[in-house]
């Protein structure tokens, strides 16, 4: 039993770090907003404001390229651990959730990629960071939806290990 209480510690231990990264991205998202309103306080937009986007979305990408990473050892992790754990059912479906989220994953990471924030026109700028923003938070909550309810059943999994 020492063995499953360990992978059940590490599971949730895991699940931590990737909400660290999911904070990063929103930070990232969260700059974007102050940009937006210290432009709109001062008078234009400029080509410096274009600049600043750009340099948020290599940095959007490179918080989500992080939170790829974890989440691709993540869920191999737990996809080769859980299933003597979880049993054949609850295994088969933990693995479609994943393919879920990888698939939401890929397309935020797609729309960060193909968004240009070149275009000097401010009202086109604003309208692109909301649909990235609204991915983000789509993806956001799709993860933290999974880990609190994976969460839930690893620890009443624990509770019967323990007893």
């Amino acid at each position: 039993m020492t063995g499953e209480l360990e992978i059940i510690e590490q599971v949730i231990a895991q699940h931590q770090i990737i909400r660290m990264n999911l904070r990063g991205a929103q930070n990232f998202l969260a700059d974007l907003d102050a940009l937006f309103s210290v432009q709109k306080a001062q008078a234009g937009w400029a080509q410096s404001s274009v600049e600043k986007l750009q340099e948020q979305k290599q940095q959007l990408q490179d918080a989500f390229s992080r939170v790829k990473t974890g989440l691709d050892g993540h869920f191999a992790y737990e996809e080769r651990v859980l299933p003597p754990l979880l049993g054949e059912a609850l295994a088969k479906a933990l693995i479609l959730i994943h393919n879920e989220i990888r698939q939401q994953l890929d397309k935020t990471m797609a729309m960060v990629n193909r968004t240009g924030f070149n275009n000097p026109n401010q009202k086109e700028t604003l309208a692109a960071k909301q649909r990235i923003q609204n991915e983000t938070n789509s993806l956001t909550r799709m993860i933290e939806d999974h880990a609190t309810t994976e969460e839930r059943m690893l620890l009443m999994l624990k509770k019967a290990f323990q007893n």
